[in-house]
């Protein structure tokens, strides 16, 4: 087995699998399991009760809550923030500053468009993100122009974000029946 661990890593109770990379200045809460050729950034924070799968790659200045299950073949990109009770199936890659609301589970990788002024992408639980406003996908819906009209948005702007806006709601329809099928008996 072998493990690099960065300056001031803390934890209690943690079971760490075999070629484990941990980052400076990280912070493990209690019961987490690291599993093999897991890397973990920089600046983290690693809640209580966290499992990150086999081949985990974790950013820098990350933020895992509790009671959080990460797949095996994971990419967490830098300034993530995982909520509590976030599940994340195998092989799904979350690009940097992507937040996940709390009891979030995706088993595949969330859409995150980069629009000329803002991203717009799926947060978990019924809501999307843009800049710094979450709400649910039906307040979209409704008010994407006002939103960006009352933002400062150009038309062209606003028709953007519309079709943004529409195409995350196109995903998370997928996201809905693929997760139904997946749950039917074969």
């Amino acid at each position: 087995m072998m493990m690099t661990l960065g300056d001031d890593m803390r934890g209690h109770f943690v079971a760490v699998g075999h070629f484990v990379t941990v980052g400076h200045f990280v912070t493990v809460g209690n019961h987490v399991v690291l599993g093999n050729h897991a890397r973990v950034g920089h600046f983290v924070k690693v809640g209580n009760h966290v499992t990150l799968g086999s081949h985990v790659v974790v950013g820098d200045d990350v933020t895992v809550g509790n009671d959080v299950t990460v797949g095996d073949d994971v990419t967490v990109g830098n300034g993530v923030v995982l909520g509590d009770g976030v599940v994340l199936g195998d092989g799904v890659v979350l690009g940097d500053g992507v937040v996940l609301a709390d009891g979030v589970r995706l088993n595949a990788s969330p859409i995150y468009i980069q629009g000329t002024r803002y991203f717009v992408g799926y947060v978990g639980n019924g809501l999307v993100q843009s800049g710094c406003i979450t709400k649910p996908l039906e307040w979209w819906l409704e008010n994407v122009e006002r939103c960006a009209a009352e933002h400062g948005y150009t038309a062209t702007q606003q028709t953007e974000y519309r079709l943004h806006i529409e195409s995350v709601a196109k995903w998370m329809e997928l996201q809905s029946k693929s997760q139904a099928t997946d749950l039917e008996p074969r």
